[in-house]
């Protein structure tokens, strides 16, 4: 079985870490009820509190898009873009 593994980065504007933190908590729980996702969770750095790392495993690259194109996550997305200090920083990997 295929497992990929996308870990992300994102960075709130100076400052704001605090306001995006609940949207990205908000969007990882709605991955976790699909059932290709086996893991979706959010950390924040200890060194930056505007800098957020995003780790999920998934079941397939179809599962990962279906969750993300949910109406809730597009709204939140919404919802953070004008915090956001750029776009994430997403890399997907495969398990070996």
């Amino acid at each position: 079985m295929v497992q990929l593994t996308p870990n992300g980065t994102v960075r709130a504007q100076s400052g704001h870490g605090a306001e995006m933190e609940p949207l990205l908590c908000a969007m990882a729980s709605t991955g976790l009820p699909d059932p290709g996702c086996s893991h979706y969770s959010i950390h924040r750095s200890l060194e930056d509190a505007d800098l957020f790392l995003m780790v999920g495993f998934w079941d397939s690259k179809q599962a990962k898009e279906r969750v993300g194109e949910t109406d809730a996550n597009m709204e939140l997305f919404g919802q953070m873009q004008p915090m956001m200090d750029g776009m994430p920083d997403v890399r997907v990997y495969e398990a070996l």
